[in-house]
């Protein structure tokens, strides 16, 4: 009993470590996923209509974007963490967006690494733990006209009004990338499609939580893969009903075969990790509900 003490206190004192740089890793693909065209259009581009960004800006995002960021909790679940080091992993997660998106000034908390990818958008996906932004040229080391970066972005000007969207491929084809209202008194959404998303988001969180307290009987498996992969097969079907020619991996697309496929194995891993939270947390909470046997 001793020695099992000593190990499950070793197992968490582990854990309490690992968990800040597998959020930072989680977090790089994650993001990086919902700057696809399909899921950037309908989701992602909610929170990049703020670009001097603050503390509350952190967590202000549309709710699909909620289910994709939290899903890092998995991790907790997958291992049968303590209560202790699953609280650790949700404090993180709560606390690290406030400090991501303290601004440019020069203070102690500021994080000037994130402000920079509001500010041009197409660069700094990840956290200057992991150097993932480094090797695939998408880092930028300041606003204005950049040394470091070698992405395939480039805004009209080069400096930190980028959110105009791109000139060239895609706006001569009338597709332009960040169609976003900058107004952020105007988060009402006015245009069909993104009506039509927002009913989908609302249907499918209604369906989860009548799920959870024993409403309706739905497969929670079915409930996890909807909201891994629905998001973004909603996305294109609208983008196709509405006639948005963007290619599916708009901005990446004319990323390198292996580039595109790391970060596409890194997107599917992610997938999986919101379809194995919610599923376990769903089944869970439906047993406790309904004495599954």
């Amino acid at each position: 009993e001793g020695a099992g003490g000593a190990y499950t206190v070793a197992w968490n004192v582990l854990w309490v470590l690992l968990i800040p740089p597998f959020r930072d890793f989680h977090f790089y693909f994650a993001h990086r996923t919902i700057h696809y065209r399909a899921l950037y259009k309908y989701v992602h581009s909610l929170h990049h209509r703020n670009v001097d960004i603050e503390p509350f800006a952190g967590l202000s995002m549309h709710p699909i974007e909620h289910v994709y960021y939290y899903s890092a909790l998995a991790v907790s679940l997958f291992f049968k963490m303590s209560p202790f080091v699953f609280m650790w992993n949700g404090w993180h997660l709560n606390l690290a967006p406030a400090a991501g998106h303290s601004g440019w000034e020069d203070h102690w908390q500021a994080d000037q690494y994130h402000y920079n990818h509001h500010a041009n958008f197409e660069c700094n996906y990840g956290g200057p733990m992991y150097c993932f932004d480094y090797i695939f040229g998408t880092f930028r080391e300041k606003l204005g006209k950049s040394e470091e970066y070698k992405g395939e972005w480039r805004n009209p000007s080069d400096n930190s009004e980028g959110l105009q969207g791109r000139k060239g491929e895609g706006e001569a084809k009338g597709t332009r990338y960040l169609q976003v209202d900058r107004n952020l008194l105007n988060f009402y959404p006015t245009r069909a499609d993104h009506i039509a998303y927002w009913l989908y988001t609302a249907a499918s969180l209604y369906a989860l939580y009548a799920s959870v307290v024993g409403e309706v009987a739905v497969d929670p498996r079915l409930l996890g893969l909807n909201l891994a992969v629905g998001p973004a097969l909603v996305g294109v079907v609208l983008m196709k009903v509405t006639g948005d020619r963007s290619p599916l991996l708009w901005p990446f697309h004319k990323e390198s075969l292996p580039t595109s496929a790391f970060h596409l194995v890194g997107a599917l891993a992610f997938v999986l990790a919101v379809v194995g939270a919610l599923t376990e947390g769903t089944s869970e909470a439906y047993c406790l509900l309904n004495t599954c046997q």
